[in-house]
């Protein structure tokens, strides 16, 4: 009996490594989407702001031609 209830406390505990394991996977993927999505959004402001200057030096430019 106590060998049926060691087996079933190791399976259990295996069980729960692993639930425990894919739970912080789904963590780690969450964070890594979240930051990509924020790194996009940066990114993109970045391109707009440089955009806006790009477009003030080329307007300064056709005022003194």
């Amino acid at each position: 009996m106590s060998e049926k209830i060691g087996e079933y406390i190791r399976v259990n505990e295996a069980k729960l490594k692993e639930l425990s394991l894919i739970e912080r996977v789904v963590r780690v993927e969450e964070e890594l989407k979240a930051l990509r999505e924020f790194v996009e959004r940066r990114f993109e402001a970045l391109q707009r702001e440089m955009d806006r200057r790009f477009e003030a030096l080329e307007r300064r430019f056709q005022f003194f031609q």
